[in-house]
């Protein structure tokens, strides 16, 4: 899928990945970073990105990942943003399924895709950091029995 098939807000910047249960997401002031959460700030992944991660896992339509998922946010603090989505189940099963072996091929799919190959002084070694941290984050969300949301801006 090339960037610029997508409109504005489909590239709204994923400032940072934090768990939260229900109750922690109503209570939420919209200032990150989230105090008592594990997250991932500053990952410089984009909501187009996390579609392409999903349809490489799943095996899923990009176009019904992204429609289905992140079309709308969960919260907003105003049209403008920012905005909170949640990270799929489907996603988040398959993050926490993944062993090392299929998490390098994964990340080795996710780092050919258009987004990440736009960006300067990205390596295979970057992109699956960014994976690996995601990865850790899924399964701490399912050890503490938590969901993992992100927080995007334009």
């Amino acid at each position: 899928m090339l960037i610029s098939s997508r409109n504005k807000k489909d590239r709204r910047k994923v400032s940072d990945f934090f768990l939260a249960s229900g109750e922690d997401l109503s209570s939420l002031n919209f200032e990150p970073p989230f105090a008592g959460t594990a997250g991932l700030p500053d990952s410089e992944v984009d909501l187009l990105m996390l579609c392409n991660l999903e349809s490489i896992l799943t095996g899923s339509d990009w176009d019904c990942i992204f429609d289905s998922v992140y079309i709308n946010p969960v919260a907003e603090q105003g049209p403008e943003g920012p905005w909170i989505y949640e990270v799929s189940a489907e996603l988040l099963k398959a993050l926490q399924s993944l062993g090392p072996a299929d998490a390098l091929d994964c990340a080795r799919s996710w780092a050919e895709t258009d987004e990440w190959t736009l960006r300067d002084n990205i390596t295979i070694e970057k992109v699956s950091e960014v994976l690996q941290k995601l990865i850790s984050l899924a399964q701490q969300a399912l050890l503490q029995n938590k969901r993992l949301f992100i927080w995007a801006e334009a």
